[in-house]
């Protein structure tokens, strides 16, 4: 897996640009869904898909994490 580094600032209304440069090599477009998650003090965004959904329930499984089916959908 490669890395890309690229620097951004946060808005005053709380919004983050996505540099083009990684836009474009993760294909991802405007109007596409994101997952917005935290981990220690890491905040990783990722695109919402269901590899990205299962990815994080076997996460919070492993870590004792469960939750039931409506916890997650109201997240989303």
């Amino acid at each position: 897996m490669s890395m890309t580094i690229d620097k951004t600032r946060l808005s005053s209304k709380g919004q983050v640009v996505i540099p083009k440069r990684i836009r474009d090599e993760m294909q991802i477009k405007a109007g596409d869904d994101l997952v917005v998650i935290r981990k220690g003090n890491q905040i990783i965004i990722r695109p919402l898909t269901l590899e990205t959904l299962i990815l994080e329930a076997r996460e919070a499984y492993e870590q004792g994490q469960t939750k039931t089916t409506e916890e997650i959908f109201q997240e989303l």
